[in-house]
């Protein structure tokens, strides 16, 4: 079952947030932001939340893109009290 579809019956078992992690290995799992994008235009009662994800391996306009799409399919934030 895609990780989409799973995200999606986490409501059922009655949590209503769902973290995961960017895993860099093995290369068969998909990329986390693109999962909750996928997920997010699916639900609007399941909060996401995902671990720092890693900018080594990617150039910072494709971030902010990623961050861009994922911000118009769902409410975006930290999880922490800003500092600064």
């Amino acid at each position: 079952m895609p990780r989409v579809s799973k995200i999606n019956l986490v409501p059922l078992h009655g949590f209503v947030c769902i973290s995961l992690r960017h895993l860099a290995q093995p290369l068969n799992l998909p990329d986390v932001l693109t999962t909750f994008s996928g997920a997010a235009a699916k639900t609007s009662i399941i909060n996401l939340g995902t671990s720092i994800v890693p900018t080594y391996p990617r150039h910072p306009l494709v971030m902010a893109q990623q961050a861009l799409a994922l911000h118009d399919l769902a409410r975006v934030g930290t999880s922490i009290k800003r500092l600064i």
